[in-house]
C-alpha cells in the first residue's frame, strides 16, 4: 500500500486541479463541521448532572504547606457559604 502511494499522488493532484470547485467546497464544508463541533469537544467524557452540586478545586503552588492549603480551602468554603447565591444543605 505504501509503495503504491507515490504513484497515486500525481493522479490525485491532477483530479483535484480539474475539480477545483468540488475540492474547495468539500474543504469549506469539512472546516465548517469542525468549527461547529468545537463546543462539544470534551463533553462526551463529562455527563450532565443537574443535582445542584458545585465542585470547586483550589490550586496552589507545589511548595505550599498542607496547613496553608487547608486554610485556603476553608476560606473559599466559608466565603461561598456566606454568599447569598449559594444555598447550603
Amino acid at each position: 500500500m505504501v509503495r503504491q502511494t507515490p504513484h497515486q499522488i500525481p493522479a490525485a493532484l491532477e483530479w483535484s486541479l480539474l475539480h477545483r470547485k468540488r475540492v474547495v467546497g468539500a474543504t469549506v464544508g469539512l472546516f465548517a463541521v469542525a468549527l461547529i463541533s468545537v463546543p462539544f469537544l470534551g463533553t462526551e467524557f463529562m455527563p450532565k448532572l443537574d443535582e445542584g452540586y458545585l465542585l470547586i478545586e483550589t490550586r496552589r503552588i507545589q511548595s505550599a504547606s498542607l496547613p496553608h492549603g487547608i486554610a485556603v480551602s476553608d476560606d473559599v468554603e466559608r466565603t461561598l457559604r456566606n454568599s447569598r447565591k449559594f444555598k447550603t444543605s
